[in-house]
C-alpha cells in the first residue's frame, strides 16, 4: 500500500502491496516524472527508474539486485565484476539526485512520491498530505502490530540464520540465473582463452624504429635500435627509443582487451613482442596485438588465408585464395588527414606450435587495429559473426576481415568483408 509520509519513519520501508487504483498512480506518476527534463537527459536514470519501479509494482523484489540490475538494464554479463564496473551504483546515485530535484521544484508536493533511498534498489511509494489532518487520497498502511520483545541472544540467532538463508538463496539464485542464461556471441568468442589454464598474455608490437630525436639544441642524435640500450643513454634518449614505445592504437586497444578479461575474472599480464618468448606463449592463452609490427602475428599468419603483407609504404590485407587482391590497402606516403579506410583482421585458432587458443587483433594501420579491437570486445559488434558464421561457429578456428571509415582521427564502427571458418 502507500503510506503517508510522516516525519515520524521518513525511511521507513513499505511493503510493496498496492491495490489497482494505487499502482496506476503510481505509474502515472512515474510517466510524469520521466517526461520532465531532468530525467529526459541520458540513457541510464531513465531505464533504472522505470526497471525498480515496474519490478516493485510486479513484486519482483528479488530482481532488484545490483548484479541482477547490471545484466537486466544495462546489458553487463552475468559473472561481472560489480566492485570493479560501479555502473549500477552510478547510475542509483544520479537517480536518488534527480527525484530530490524534482520534488524541490514547486507544484509537485501534492505529487505521489516515488523515492528510491541510499543502499537500496528497491522503491518506496507514499502519498504527501501537507495538512496532517487530510485524509490522503490514496490507502495508508495501519499502525505496526506489537510484537513481544525476544531476548537478546534470540534475536542474535534470529539474525545469524535470517542472513545465512539470504546469503544461500542469493547464491542458488544467482547461479539458476547463470547456467539458464544462454551463452552471448561475446561469451561464445572468448570462451577458449577464458576456459584455458594460466596467465593470459597480451603480447603488443611496437613502434617502427625511430633513428634521431631532437636534442635541446635542435641536432639531431642518434638513438640506439637495440632494445639493451648502453648504461650510458641519457634518460631523454631512453624514452625515444622504438623499444620502449608503443603506439595510442595498440594501446587504446589493450584497454578494451583487458578490460573485457578482467570483466570475465581472467588473469592476464601484458608484453611488449621483443620481450615476449615461445615459453610465455605457451604458458596460457594469447591475445596478439599490432598488426605488422607484431612478429609472432606474422608467423601466425603465414599459414591462414589472411595475413598483413606489405610492399614500399603501402600495406594491404593478404587474402591467400585472391593474391592479386589489393583493394584492403593503405598507403603510408599520404598525409593522415586523406586516409578514409582502412582495414584490421581478427581471428581465433589454435597455436600449431604451442597448442594454446590464440587471438589476433592486427589492422593495416592504427584505425584498423581498434577497429579490431572494438569488434573483438563490444557485445553489439560481435553478433554480427552469427549472420555469417557455420553452425558450432564457436569450435572452430576462423578469421575475420574489417573494414572501418576513418573520421578525423577516429576508427568508425567495423564492418565486415570477408570471412574464413575451419
Amino acid at each position: 500500500m502507500l503510506r503517508e509520509n510522516t516525519k515520524e519513519s521518513p525511511y521507513e520501508i513499505a511493503p510493496i502491496s498496492l491495490t489497482e487504483p494505487e499502482s496506476v498512480a503510481v505509474r502515472e506518476q512515474m510517466t510524469r516524472m520521466l517526461a520532465h527534463p531532468l530525467f529526459r537527459s541520458g540513457r541510464r536514470c531513465p531505464a533504472l527508474f522505470q526497471f525498480v519501479v515496474e519490478q516493485a509494482l510486479d513484486k519482483n523484489l528479488a530482481l532488484l539486485k545490483e548484479r541482477i540490475i547490471g545484466i537486466e538494464v544495462f546489458g553487463r554479463t552475468p559473472d561481472y565484476d560489480t566492485n570493479a564496473d560501479s555502473v549500477v551504483r552510478t547510475a542509483a546515485a544520479e537517480l536518488r539526485k534527480r527525484i530530490a530535484q524534482y520534488y524541490q521544484e514547486p507544484g509537485h508536493e501534492a505529487e505521489v512520491r516515488i523515492e528510491l533511498h541510499s543502499g537500496s534498489y528497491v522503491p518506496d511509494f507514499r502519498v504527501v498530505s501537507p495538512d496532517p489532518t487530510e485524509t490522503p487520497h490514496l490507502t495508508v498502511l495501519p499502525p505496526p502490530v506489537a510484537i513481544p520483545a525476544a531476548s537478546a541472544h534470540s534475536r542474535r540467532l534470529l539474525f545469524a540464520l535470517a542472513v545465512t538463508a539470504l546469503l544461500l538463496c542469493v547464491t542458488t539464485g544467482a547461479l539458476i540465473v547463470k547456467s539458464w542464461r544462454p551463452a552471448t556471441p561475446l561469451d561464445k568468442f572468448w570462451s577458449p582463452v577464458v576456459s584455458s589454464p594460466g596467465t593470459a598474455l597480451l603480447c603488443v608490437g611496437q613502434r617502427l624504429k625511430q633513428s634521431w630525436a631532437p636534442d635541446a639544441d635542435a641536432s639531431r642524435n642518434i638513438i640506439p635500435s637495440d632494445p639493451t640500450p648502453p648504461s650510458d643513454v641519457p634518460l631523454f634518449k631512453f624514452y625515444w627509443m622504438a623499444a620502449q614505445n608503443v603506439v595510442l592504437p595498440d594501446v587504446i586497444s589493450i584497454s578494451r582487451l583487458s578490460g573485457l578479461l578482467e570483466s570475465k575474472g581472467k588473469a592476464f599480464r601484458v608484453l611488449q613482442e621483443r620481450n615476449a618468448t615461445f615459453d610465455d606463449l605457451r604458458a596460457g592463452p594469447a591475445i596478439l596485438i599490432g598488426g605488422y609490427r607484431n612478429p609472432w602475428i606474422s608467423r601466425l599468419m603465414s599459414h591462414w588465408r589472411f595475413s598483413s603483407a606489405s610492399e614500399g609504404r603501402v600495406s594491404w590485407v593478404h587474402d591467400r585464395d585472391n593474391p592479386a587482391h589489393r583493394s584492403w590497402s593503405v598507403d603510408f606516403r599520404l598525409p593522415y588527414t586523406s586516409i578514409t579506410e582502412d582495414y584490421g583482421i581478427v581471428s581465433r585458432a589454435v597455436d600449431p606450435t604451442t597448442g594454446r587458443p590464440v587471438v589476433v587483433v592486427a589492422g593495416t594501420a592504427g584505425y584498423g587495429t581498434m577497429a579490431a579491437a572494438e569488434f573483438a570486445t563490444d557485445p553489439a559488434e560481435i553478433r554480427e559473426i552469427e549472420k555469417i558464421a557455420p553452425p558450432n561457429w564457436e569450435r572452430k578456428s576462423f578469421q575475420i576481415v574489417l573494414k572501418t571509415n576513418v573520421i578525423g582521427k577516429s576508427a568508425g564502427p567495423p564492418m565486415i568483408v570477408a570471412s574464413q571458418f575451419w
